[in-house]
Parts: structure tokens; C-alpha cells; sequence
């Protein structure tokens, strides 16, 4: 089994690429913390979050989505 763990996404729409070169993956774990970043602002990050949400529903038994370390002092 091949899993790809994508980890700080933190608004970076790279995961794509990485999603686009590993299509053989049979399972894709994104390790949280989608926002909080100083690079994008913040409605680059939400778009980039609803572009992985997608994802999820497109691909329901092979993406986990877990929540980062950015958001338990919330």
C-alpha cells in the first residue's frame, strides 16, 4: 500500500503537484495546519482549503484529513 502524507499546507497549493505525481497513491493523509500562514493571504488559504475539501469528496476512501497542531490553543 502506498501512502502520501502531505503535512502544513498552511495555504501552499503544492499538495497538488504532489496529488498529480503520485496518482498510484492509494491513500493521501493531509497532517493538518491548512491556514496560518504569512506567505498567502488569507483567502488564498481558504480557496486552497475548499480546493482539498474537494478533494476529499472526490476521492472519499482515499484522503484523511486530521487536525494540526496550529489549532488545539484555538
Amino acid at each position: 500500500m502506498k501512502i502520501i502524507a502531505i503535512g502544513d499546507t498552511h495555504g501552499d497549493p503544492l499538495w497538488k503537484s504532489i496529488v498529480n505525481v503520485e496518482k498510484d497513491a492509494d491513500l493521501f493523509v493531509f497532517i493538518g495546519d491548512y491556514f496560518d500562514s504569512f506567505l498567502y493571504s488569507l483567502e488564498q488559504q481558504i480557496n486552497n482549503f475548499k480546493d482539498i475539501i474537494q478533494f476529499k469528496k472526490d476521492n472519499m476512501n482515499k484522503v484523511i484529513l486530521l487536525v494540526g497542531n496550529h489549532y488545539y490553543m484555538c
